[in-house]
Parts: structure tokens; sequence; C-alpha cells
């Protein structure tokens, strides 16, 4: 059901159900032209879903590309795979589209103010430098990470305190420079362009 209008739709994609259907439109809706449009290109990676509606727009392993590598980092560290925990966040930003995009793929010099709460917490050091250190990667496609590190001399515990039996899947499941990436307790924050962003 869509939850703007309220048109409802099966599984199918046929229309099944108008809100005041034949009154709003003078019984002249024919809900036949109006069924949801099949997805030319339908494809997943690492569980989730993609959908293209170009019919010629280049595989999905293709338009990852390279940043499939990245991605495992994140994607891929568990043979249970990756557990969605709560509700999608939304927010209406009157903004540029391409500034959430930009935010995580290249922006790590405002996380010592907009992400405070991480440093009350421990779990970054209190040094204004701590985000200039890590790199950042862009591949083809204007799909980018961020991968922010601890400054030098900072003892922080590898591979963000994670309990020894993830580590130790994570290690089995990963190729041994993915794991490199991960150790130093690195935040890691990236975009699939154009939004789907982590």
């Amino acid at each position: 059901r869509c939850p703007y209008h309220g048109w409802t739709y099966n599984n199918g994609g046929k229309l099944v159900g108008v809100p005041a259907g034949k009154e709003g439109y003078d019984n002249k809706l024919e809900k036949a032209d109006w069924n949801l449009r099949s997805i030319p290109q339908l494809d997943t990676y690492k569980g989730m879903i993609f959908g293209c509606l170009d019919p010629h727009a280049e595989s999905l392993s293709d338009y990852l590309g390279d940043f499939k590598f990245y991605l495992d980092i994140v994607m891929d560290r568990s043979d249970a795979g990756m557990e969605v925990v709560g509700a999608p966040q939304r927010w209406i930003v009157d903004a540029n589209w391409k500034l959430g995009s930009d935010n995580f793929v290249g922006d790590a010099y405002h996380t010592m103010m907009t992400h405070r709460s991480m440093v009350e917490l421990g779990m970054a050091p209190p040094d204004p430098m701590f985000a200039l250190y890590g790199e950042h990667v862009h591949t083809e496609h204007g799909h980018g990470i961020g991968i922010i590190g601890p400054p030098p001399g900072i003892p922080l515990p590898e591979f963000m305190g994670m309990p020894d039996n993830i580590i130790d899947e994570m290690k089995a499941r990963l190729k041994p420079e993915q794991v490199e990436i991960f150790r130093p307790n690195n935040f890691i924050h990236g975009n699939v362009f154009p939004n789907l962003s982590f």
C-alpha cells in the first residue's frame, strides 16, 4: 500500500484498491492502466536487493566494481550476514540530494562536533585531529568510503573491541588485506552512489 495516497497493489504489482476510486475519478479510472511496472534489472549483493529501471544499464556486479572489496568489509563479516535492527531512519532535508552522498563518502571533518557522543562514550579519542587520520577511497561510478583510524599513540582496542568469536569469523571470511583495514579500530562509513549510505 502506498503510504501517500493509499493505493494498494497485490504481490504481482496489480492495482487492487484505490480510496474513493469511483467518486474521485468520476468512475473513469481504469485500474489495469495503473499497475506497477516491472523492474528490468533486479539483483542482490550480500543480502541487499537492488533494482534498476534501465534495461540497458550494466550489471550490478560491474556497477559495484572494485567497491565490492570495501563493501564486503562492512557487509560480509559473519556467516549469519547482516541484521537490520529497528525501523529505517528517514529525514526530510531541504538540501541538494547529493549532500548525503558527499557526507558519507568524504566529510570526516565534522566528526568531532556532530558525533561528539562517540568521544563521551569512549569510542573515539578526544583529539580534534581524530577524523583526519585514516583514508578516503573513491572508485568509479561515485562510490566511496571513509576509513577513520586512531591517531598515532592513542591506545584503542583492535577491531573496536568486538568479541573474539566475531573477530575469528571475520578473519576467516575476509581477505587478509580487508581485515587489516578494520583491525586498528577504524570507523568505516561510505556510500554506493547514489543513495546507499552506511
